[in-house]
């Protein structure tokens, strides 16, 4: 009875065991090695990135500079010659040269618009007077028109008032060659003509 007894309690204590459940083992954590240890990885903090600009480099060849406006045609030298041999053959002692705004009163003619002129006025009284203005094509019929229109007027002038005068007016020169126009009322008138004409052969 004893022996039935013995296995009946053995026989619980094994039926007991089985239906429970094994704790989880407990892990504790020692305070020391928290010390220590590595940290535990924290979100990284969002990054700026900077672009960096590859540097640019020199052009092979440099941008042509901008154009300067076109300058003025080069004189031809010819008013000046003209004007400096007149001179020393003594066709212009009774003449005067004038002003760039004397010219603009008296003929209408704006010499700041030639490549180049210059005019003579009377110095004593008769009719004396020269003009030489080279221009492009553009001012030069303006100065042509403008020098007719004083030939008009001197003869008109003249007319019925003084007869010599009058008659060197008759026989003034004005002619337009190239980009040249002259112009001369003067007893010299022949002699300053055939200066130019040997100037410009």
């Amino acid at each position: 009875m004893k022996r039935i007894v013995v296995l009946a309690i053995a026989l619980l204590l094994l039926v007991g065991c089985g239906g429970k459940e094994q704790p989880a083992p407990q892990v504790q954590r020692d305070e020391r090695a928290a010390a220590t240890a590595a940290p535990a990885e924290a979100t990284p903090a969002p990054q700026t990135v900077t672009a960096v600009t590859a540097p640019t480099e020199a052009p092979a060849e440099s941008a042509p500079a901008a154009e300067p406006a076109p300058a003025a045609p080069e004189e031809s030298g010819l008013v000046d010659s003209l004007a400096v041999q007149w001179a020393t053959d003594g066709l212009v002692e009774n003449m005067f040269p004038l002003t760039a705004e004397d010219v603009l009163d008296y003929y209408g003619i704006d010499l700041a618009a030639c490549r180049n002129g210059i005019v003579f006025g009377d110095a004593v009284g008769y009719a004396n007077e020269a003009v030489i203005v080279e221009a492009e094509d553009g001012v030069l019929n303006e100065v042509e028109a403008m020098l007719q229109d004083h030939l008009q007027a001197v003869k008109a002038q003249y007319k019925g008032y003084d007869a010599e005068a009058l008659a060197l007016a008759e026989k003034a020169v004005l002619l337009r060659e190239g980009n040249v126009v002259l112009f001369i009322i003067s007893p010299n008138a022949e002699a300053m003509l055939a200066v130019y004409r040997e100037l410009t052969k």
